[in-house]
């Protein structure tokens, strides 16, 4: 059964974050802002921290904490994730400015004709034996971007630009728990001159896909991340703080197309990109037998478009194609709009809970804003 579906709208969606910060630094932003950030942002607090909670849609803070929470009575307004609503490509968008059909980073596992394999796009995993596809890191080769904190540094030379992040990023403060995010964010506010830090945890996402959306223990998370947030907001001054999300999550049950042979023997190649924004490369001569095929036994849980409908929605954002974008997009494309997710991988694991589709429980998240003054 169809969930409420909302539209990829990239004129209030999470691109206008990174882009709104270009543009009160004085760099170049390249897609709309986001008016109430900007106003924030105008104030001109000393230190501005970007604070990115992988997963943690609208749906999960109301449906886990109550509305007097202190997440929630700072939300400022409701915003859109990109498409997909995914982490792979909202990650990339927040960090490059650029939307996903720009920067080419669309979903989990993407197919490079140039080493014919099926790549995860950040461990550079071959999807198929779970090794090393290549000795390049190939996304980052076929597809660099410039950090928009490197921006941010060539437009206003004065400003400091921190990253904390459980990742091995150049100029990195490693974080892998929730305490250790916030001392770092602390450690740096309190250093002299502007600071813009931009933070990332990998939760509730993880939880989420192990447990699903709304039971305890993403209960006891999500009152574990508001209270160490309202403790930190609490300890800093002359501070914007914005928290937001990659793209939210919904309860998700498997589909594997081995089932499904009719379908199937249409393909070209296993499907690729994400579970929930599924790209098909159909065998010449059989787009209209596999659309019949597919939307007979799939239409209520996917929307399937064909590459040049998508492409002309503007579904994967606006901009100049990357050439590795228009690669990665198969003769089809299926967007999750019910439960249902394809199975990409061979791995023994089954999420509970996926992302990557067109529902509102997927693509609304949050944008929060708190402010706290300099002290006297």
């Amino acid at each position: 059964m169809q969930n409420q579906i909302v539209w990829p709208d990239y004129d209030k969606s999470i691109l206008g974050i990174p882009n709104s910060f270009l543009k009160h630094y004085g760099a170049a932003a390249t897609h709309a802002t986001l008016p109430i950030l900007d106003e924030a942002l105008a104030k001109g607090c000393k230190n501005v921290v970007f604070i990115v909670f992988d997963g943690m849609g609208i749906d999960m803070l109301r449906a886990n904490l109550p509305p007097d929470a202190f997440l929630n009575r700072h939300i400022a307004q409701d915003i859109l994730s990109v498409y997909p609503s995914t982490t792979t490509a909202a990650i990339t968008a927040f960090e490059s400015g650029l939307s996903p059909i720009e920067h080419g980073w669309l979903g989990w596992s993407c197919y490079f004709k140039e080493i014919d394999k099926c790549v995860d796009l950040f461990s550079n995993n071959d999807r198929a034996t779970g090794r090393s596809a290549a000795e390049t890191h190939m996304a980052n080769t076929h597809m660099p971007y410039t950090f928009i904190g490197e921006k941010i540094k060539a437009a206003a030379p004065d400003v400091t630009v921190s990253r904390v992040s459980p990742f091995p990023q150049t100029q990195t403060h490693h974080a892998s728990t929730m305490s250790e995010i916030c001392t770092h964010i602390r450690a740096i506010c309190r250093q002299p001159g502007q600071q813009f830090i931009y933070a990332y945890h990998p939760h509730p996402d993880q939880t989420m896909h192990e447990h699903g959306c709304c039971v305890e223990p993403i209960k006891q998370l999500a009152r574990h991340i508001n209270s160490e947030m309202e403790r930190l907001c609490n300890t800093l001054e002359d501070a914007l703080v914005i928290i937001t999300a990659d793209h939210g999550l919904i309860d998700s049950v498997e589909a594997k197309l081995d089932d499904y042979p009719a379908i199937s023997e249409c393909l070209a190649m296993m499907p690729s990109v994400d579970s929930r924004a599924v790209s098909f490369f159909v065998k010449e001569g059989m787009a209209d037998i596999f659309r019949t095929r597919f939307n007979a036994q799939f239409d209520e849980d996917f929307i399937l478009l064909t590459k040049e409908e998508a492409l002309s929605r503007g579904i994967f954002g606006v901009g100049i194609p990357h050439a590795k974008a228009l690669d990665f997009i198969g003769d089809f494309v299926a967007l999750a709009v019910g439960a249902l997710r394809i199975r990409m991988n061979t791995g023994p694991f089954k999420p509970k809970a996926m992302h990557a589709g067109i529902t509102a429980q997927e693509m609304i998240v949050p944008l929060i804003l708190i402010e706290r003054e300099k002290r006297p």
